[in-house]
C-alpha cells in the first residue's frame, strides 16, 4: 500500500494511506463544502485550527504537496479519522490520504465513509467530540 510522509515541525512523521489505491482516485472538495466549512469554523467552537505546523508533505512518488493540510476528527464514539488533503486552485481542494488503516479498511468496504464523515463535520458537527485542521 502507498503511503504520504507528513512531517510536522514537532513529533514523528506519520505515513497516511493514499487514497488513489482505495478509490482509484483522490476525493474531491467543492468550493461550496470548503465555503461551509469556513463558515461553520466561525459558528462552532468543535472547531480548532493550527497553523504552520506541517513541515512537508513527501507522496508515493517522491512529489511533494504545496497547501497541505490535516483534518482530525474524533467522534462522540471514540472513532479517530485523519484525513490529508490539498488545498488546491478555485477554492477547491482533495482528500489524497487517510489514517489510521482501520478506516482504510472501512473505506474498502464502504466508499461513501469517507463522503459521511464530511457530511457530518459540516452538518452536524455537535455529533463530534474534536474536529481540528492543521496546515
Amino acid at each position: 500500500m502507498s503511503t504520504w510522509k507528513v512531517t510536522l515541525l514537532e513529533g514523528p512523521a506519520r505515513k497516511f494511506y493514499d487514497l488513489q489505491q482505495v478509490l482509484g482516485q483522490y476525493y474531491e472538495l467543492q468550493p461550496e463544502w470548503i465555503q461551509k466549512l469556513q463558515s461553520r469554523i466561525r459558528e462552532q467552537p468543535v472547531y480548532n485550527i493550527h497553523l504552520n505546523l506541517i513541515k512537508s508533505v513527501q507522496g508515493p512518488s517522491g512529489q511533494n504537496l504545496l497547501a497541505p493540510f490535516l483534518l482530525l476528527l474524533i467522534t462522540k464514539t471514540q472513532l479517530t479519522v485523519t484525513y490529508l488533503g490539498e488545498l488546491t486552485e478555485n477554492d477547491k481542494g482533495n482528500i489524497i490520504g487517510v489514517w489510521p488503516k482501520k478506516f482504510l479498511k472501512i473505506l474498502k468496504s464502504d466508499e461513501k465513509a469517507i463522503l459521511n464523515l464530511l457530511y457530518v463535520i459540516i452538518e452536524y458537527p455537535q455529533l463530534m467530540e474534536k474536529i481540528d485542521l492543521f496546515f
